[in-house]
């Protein structure tokens, strides 16, 4: 299972004081579209861009970049091209990069974004089980990657304070707080 980043989860990873406990995640289960990474460059603290710094001992980065360029020869880029027909656009274009990575060659990639368009989109796109909520992978990281106490507490507020729509915390989160 591979999880594709929208720009409000990778923020929330970039806030852990320990980017490390990531490494504890397989190589290639966590990406980027090629153009939220670039807008990681935004992040003035600087913390989305040491998140997709770093690496694994042997060299391989905690989280992969995906990229799919306009007007290639690429199943992705067709994809793209129907979901945002205005190439120069920018709204909403890290989300349909990430859609049409996962449409065409991420079979088992899951779409993490708590942007209720962006999931709408998504859901028509890749079906039910390939989009989830952030919390969805907070606990996988909790439950399969040894995500400590701490960390999964700040990821899950972190989470929760950025979604407007949330009121409390998910019950099959909370519950986990003990």
């Amino acid at each position: 299972m591979r999880w594709i980043l929208d720009d409000g989860p990778l923020g929330c990873l970039a806030q852990l004081s320990d980017l490390l406990v990531l490494t504890f995640c397989e190589t290639g289960e966590l990406l980027v579209a090629g153009t939220t990474a670039k807008s990681a460059t935004n992040d003035k603290s600087g913390r989305r861009q040491a998140l997709l710094a770093l690496s694994y001992l042997d060299g391989s980065k905690v989280i992969t970049v995906v990229n799919v360029t306009f007007g290639i020869d690429d199943p992705a880029a067709q994809v793209l091209t129907d979901l945002h027909p205005d190439e120069f656009a920018t709204i909403d274009l890290a989300e349909h990069e990430s859609i049409a990575w996962a449409a065409a060659h991420g079979g088992d990639a899951i779409l993490v974004t708590s942007d209720r368009r962006a999931t709408v989109t998504a859901l028509a796109e890749l079906g039910m089980g390939r989009v989830a909520h952030p919390f969805d992978l907070w606990l996988h990281l909790k439950r399969n990657r040894g995500l400590n106490d701490r960390d999964f507490h700040l990821l899950c507020e972190s989470t929760r304070k950025g979604d407007q729509g949330l009121r409390r915390m998910p019950a099959r989160v909370s519950e986990l707080f003990g």
